[in-house]
C-alpha cells in the first residue's frame, strides 16, 4: 500500500500531492480530442440528426411533396387504434 507524503509549504500548511488543475489543455488532451472529433461528427450527422428528424416527422402529416402540417400525436392515436397493428405484433 502506497502512502503519500503531504507537501509542506513555507507557511507551515500542508496540501495533498495532487497537481492543481491547469486552465489550459495539455497537448495529449488536444490530440485525443482531434482523434475523437471525426467519430463524433459522424455520429451526430448520421445518427443523432436523422433520429431527431424522424421523431419530428412522426408528429406531422407530410406526403413528401407538400408542406408538413403539425398534427401532434394523431399519428400515434391512429396507430394504437388500428387492429392490424396489434395483429402484427
Amino acid at each position: 500500500m502506497a502512502v503519500s507524503n503531504p507537501i509542506v509549504n513555507p507557511s507551515g500548511t500542508t496540501k495533498a500531492n495532487a497537481s492543481p488543475r491547469r486552465a489550459r489543455m495539455s497537448g495529449e488532451t488536444i490530440t485525443a480530442l482531434l482523434f475523437v472529433l471525426p467519430s463524433l461528427i459522424g455520429f451526430v450527422l448520421f445518427y443523432a440528426v436523422p433520429a431527431i428528424r424522424g421523431v419530428w416527422i412522426s408528429f406531422t402529416d407530410w406526403d413528401l411533396l407538400g408542406d408538413a402540417r403539425f398534427i401532434g400525436v394523431e399519428n400515434y392515436v391512429r396507430l394504437f387504434n388500428d387492429p392490424e397493428f396489434w395483429n402484427a405484433l
